[in-house]
């Protein structure tokens, strides 16, 4: 799968966030490395996974929280960025563009 790991960012927040994605898992940055939310990730197919949030550092009060989950839907795609939909709960639901920028 094209975008299962790598070094990803949100488009739009390119100097805000970083993602890097092995097999398992997912680690996402932010504020210059003080904020930092470590998440399972699963695959159900090519284009739906789930993250599961295992660890969160410094981040800000939320929604969100151990074992909160985000299903996330792949709805269209290039070589280097994907669009996608997420329903994460309590949290919403929304859509975000994510480049890839390492493999």
């Amino acid at each position: 799968m094209l975008f299962e790991t790598g070094t990803f960012v949100y488009v739009g927040m390119e100097n805000e966030a970083t993602i890097v994605r092995k097999k398992n898992q997912q680690i996402e940055t932010y504020n210059g490395g003080r904020t930092i939310i470590v998440m399972k990730i699963k695959w159900e197919n090519d284009y739906t996974y789930v993250l599961t949030q295992k660890k969160a550092t410094n981040s800000p009060k939320n929604c969100m929280k151990r074992g909160s989950k985000i299903k996330s839907i792949i709805t269209d795609f290039s070589s280097d960025r994907y669009s996608c939909t997420f329903n994460a709960g309590k949290c919403g639901s929304g859509s975000s563009i994510i480049r890839k920028i390492k493999d």
